[in-house]
């Protein structure tokens, strides 16, 4: 079994088409875990009307915390062995869990792509099926930061024994889902690649928390790229990952111009 865990905050646009996309999966084992983390529209009720119509649905309210805090909540609550982790802005296709589970293998983390929704240019991004053990995950860990995988949280399944005690830092407001992942990493001996877009991430949301400048953000960039760094350093060693960190330091830095510029309080 695997538990689904979905952050919700204000997603009453959303949510509907999300919480659907996943009672359509054509892997049937899975609980999914709803946590409301103080919403101020009708998420919390939509929330609880799919726990009480589906038996393996469980909503959970809690006051307002960030995206973080809500996983957090989530994680806590989460029973099965296997977890995943779904924004509430996006959706899934049919055969996102079919898919993530068709090798059926016993790897640490399994890593799936993911479609983009709203920018034409971008279309998918995912790697070559392919397993991987811990001193292979170096081979493609350029690869993952070019294509997003290694930055969120999403379109992978987790072992709730490995995350054990490990939670996202509710102290940091970006990057935290890639911070997530390397304590994670660190903790697996193998990895599975799945060549599949069936997580559709959407980028219509305006109201996103990553289209807001905020200017401890401009600091923080910086401290990614330094443990991202030293991440590559104990996975690639002679340093042949490449220069891929270094492209994502300088596109957060345009990124963050753009968003100091169409600041209503500009820095």
């Amino acid at each position: 079994m695997i538990d689904i865990i979905i952050p919700v905050y204000n997603a009453e646009r959303f949510l509907k088409r999300c919480v659907d996309s996943i009672l359509m999966q054509t892997n049937p084992t899975w609980n999914l875990i709803l946590v409301d983390d103080g919403s101020i529209d009708n998420s919390g009720n939509l929330c609880d009307f799919y726990a009480e119509k589906y038996s393996n649905i469980t909503s959970i309210h809690k006051p307002n915390g960030g995206v973080s805090s809500a996983r957090n909540v989530g994680i806590d609550n989460s029973d099965n062995e296997y977890i995943m982790f779904v924004d509430s802005d996006d959706w899934v296709r049919p055969d996102l869990l079919e898919k993530l589970f068709s090798k059926k293998s016993e790897a640490d983390v399994i890593v799936g792509g993911y479609a983009v929704e709203g920018i034409p240019s971008v279309g998918s991004q995912m790697l070559p099926d392919r397993y991987l053990t811990i001193e292979e995950i170096g081979e493609v860990f350029q690869q993952m930061i070019e294509t997003n995988l290694a930055n969120s949280p999403v379109s992978k399944v987790y072992r709730r024994s490995i995350i054990g005690n490990q939670r996202f830092d509710e102290t940091v407001a970006l990057g935290e889902d890639f911070l997530f992942n390397l304590d994670y990493f660190r903790k697996c001996k193998t990895m599975e690649i799945v060549e599949c877009d069936s997580y559709i991430y959407d980028c219509t949301n305006t109201e996103s928390a990553t289209k807001k400048f905020r200017e401890k953000d401009i600091d923080q960039i910086v401290e990614l790229y330094k443990k991202g760094k030293k991440f590559e350093r104990e996975v690639c060693g002679d340093g042949s990952c490449g220069t891929a960190l270094e492209k994502r330091l300088c596109e957060n830095g345009i990124n963050m111009l753009q968003m100091i510029f169409a600041s209503e309080n500009p820095y």
